[in-house]
């Protein structure tokens, strides 16, 4: 049973919690409005957009350390002789920390997402403009619109260097990652929650049944599945703005996969036993 004493420590870091989780919604309100004059700017910067979004990630990972040293330096201290109220403490901060994740890459990504719709708009007024050869000055017929590229004139067989305008350029810099980001979001949270709900059931394990074995083969195949989801998701999205077929859709895949194998599942015996692995 808590003491009255740690009851009056947890009360206080659970206000403090709460004040400090609610910073994080005022500082993506007060940023909302400049995002959207950014958005408005018909000189839109990309990269100021993008700096202004460091800065917001900078801020929002202050908080997450100001939680997390607050724990470590005073309440952890404060509970030592009391391990129930301690395990509580850490459990809110544990909630608290991925609360602020998952609100935070929600907001990232949502305006992430409003930035290539704003420059699809602006990139549709330029996209299909004709471009002349520069030699008889017939339209010429292009095949690739999102990066450079050399087009014979089909009348004069003159051979020309056409470069995309600018917004273009602009476009396809940032909207294939942002838009897939974002379509593959929940696919994150999945694979981020059930990494969360492994380390949890292991803890319990050791620390109350002192229990030491690993993560199972059918956990890991559950993991497995959850990353290949997430970047199926990815790459599919990433598929709907610039040219990829299924096949190499399927190698961005492996691609992306390979680390986990390399730097975690192959190291644990139930899995290279699965595999067959030395």
């Amino acid at each position: 049973m808590t003491s009255q004493s740690s009851q009056q420590i947890l009360d206080r870091w659970n206000g403090f919690v709460t004040k400090v989780t609610q910073r994080l919604n005022e500082i993506t309100a007060e940023a909302d409005a400049g995002f959207a004059g950014m958005l408005a700017d018909p000189a839109l910067d990309t990269i100021a957009f993008g700096n202004a979004m460091t800065a917001l990630d900078v801020r929002k990972k202050d908080l997450d350390q100001k939680l997390s040293n607050t724990f470590s330096e005073q309440v952890a201290i404060q509970l030592a002789m009391d391990t129930k109220a301690e395990q509580q403490a850490q459990a809110t901060l544990a909630k608290a920390l991925w609360w602020m994740e998952e609100t935070w890459e929600r907001y990232r990504t949502k305006k992430n997402v409003e930035l290539v719709q704003t420059l699809w708009t602006r990139l549709e007024k330029v996209w299909s403009k004709p471009v002349a050869c520069v030699r008889c000055g017939s339209e010429l017929q292009r095949t690739i619109f999102h990066k450079a590229e050399s087009v014979t004139c089909r009348h004069c067989s003159a051979v020309n260097s056409v470069t995309p305008d600018p917004a273009v350029y602009n476009y396809f810099a940032v909207a294939p990652h942002y838009y897939a980001e974002a379509m593959a979001l929940e696919h994150r949270f999945a694979v981020e929650n059930f990494k969360r709900k492994l380390h949890d059931e292991r803890e319990v394990r050791v620390h109350v049944h002192d229990d030491w074995r690993d993560t199972n083969l059918e956990e890991l195949l559950q993991w497995e599945a959850l990353e290949k989801a997430y970047w199926t998701t990815y790459f599919a999205a990433q598929a709907r703005i610039v040219p990829m077929s299924e096949d190499e859709q399927k190698t961005w895949v492996a691609t992306r996969m390979q680390p986990l194998y390399d730097y975690d599942f192959n190291q644990r015996n139930v899995w290279r036993k699965y595999k067959g692995l030395p």
